[in-house]
């Protein structure tokens, strides 16, 4: 089946012109993310088991917050990206971003899910085959961050953080507070090789004149931070091994 998104699935709330509005299964007055939102909904609510989407910069794993299940977006290769009509638009260096990967209600079926998933391809030259289980650590890690430079996080979402810590504490887990690296940077090598790819090659017919005005707002900062996209993808490479190391 299919469910709701916003145009060309570019935001992160669940609304279009043809459909409408897909609401919050827990509490209209709040949003089901995006762009995943209508699968999210569908499967909060319990009329799907297990849904698939894609994910550039939140799509899987936004709507999966706001909706109170889980998702997983997965390592470049691990889940092959093959559509069976040709795209609508070639979304160029863009798509090193793009990922498809599983939502459901709980990780155990997100799990048996990406099993069904997982795997090479020939159509997917990036795709491979590798083991989805290994070693369990005797006492796993998981980092905590409750931080951002320049930027506060709602109360609200600290204790929301520390509470988990506190359940993965309580179940056996090693849980460090830690300061993610260079997330900043991160944000703008993303929006400068997006903006380099996708969004030049979307045209605003394609959107409500909102949705147009929204993709133009985000793109300005990128267009001219004195980065070109040879430099991009090389700092790209720089932050995919320090965030490697800093997840191992």
């Amino acid at each position: 089946g299919r469910t709701n998104l916003p145009e060309m699935g570019m935001r992160l709330d669940t609304d279009n012109p043809l459909r409408g509005r897909t609401f919050n299964p827990w509490n209209k007055g709040l949003t089901p993310g995006g762009s995943s939102g209508g699968e999210a909904a569908a499967i909060a609510t319990g009329m799907s088991p297990f849904g698939l989407g894609n994910d550039i910069g939140g799509s899987l794993r936004n709507p999966a917050y706001c909706c109170g299940i889980a998702s997983l977006k997965s390592t470049i290769g691990r889940i092959p990206f093959v559509s069976s009509i040709d795209p609508f638009v070639d979304m160029g260096i863009s798509g090193a971003f793009l990922t498809d990967g599983p939502m459901a209600r709980s990780v155990k079926d997100l799990k048996a899910g990406l099993a069904v998933m997982a795997g090479r391809h020939i159509d997917d030259p990036q795709s491979v085959d590798a083991p989805l289980d290994g070693p369990i650590p005797t006492k796993p890690k998981a980092a905590l961050v409750k931080e951002i430079s320049n930027f506060k996080l709602p109360d609200a979402t600290i204790k929301e953080i520390e509470k988990a810590g506190s359940i993965l504490s309580d179940n056996g887990w090693q849980v460090e507070e830690v300061e993610a690296p260079e997330v900043e940077r991160v944000y703008e090598i993303w929006g400068t090789v997006l903006n380099n790819g996708l969004l030049e090659v979307l045209p605003d017919e394609m959107f409500k004149p909102e949705t147009a005005e929204y993709l133009n707002r985000f793109g300005e900062p990128f267009i001219n931070n004195g980065i070109n996209l040879d430099e991009a993808l090389i700092e790209r490479r720089r932050l995919r091994r320090l965030w490697s190391s800093f997840l191992t």
